[in-house]
């Protein structure tokens, strides 16, 4: 599979957030990358918890605070 961010979008994003645009990009990346190892988090919320905390532990480990809300 493939991953594409789109740098105004990202951009434009990060900034709704409030997050840098590196840290909002490096979410993003993990993100597709869980998803191209198969999970899925529309699948149930058990699912979705599940991706997220793995979301937030690779994070973690770049120290990039928590983007769901420093729950991890």
């Amino acid at each position: 599979g493939d991953i594409a961010l789109a740098l105004e979008t990202c951009g434009r994003e990060a900034a709704e957030k409030g997050a840098s645009l590196e840290h909002y990009a490096a979410h993003l990346i993990i993100h597709g990358l869980l998803h191209l190892a198969g999970l899925d988090h529309e699948i149930s919320p058990a699912d979705a918890d599940a991706m997220e905390a793995l979301e937030i532990k690779a994070l973690a480990l770049m120290a990039i605070a928590d983007p769901y809300g420093d729950r991890g």
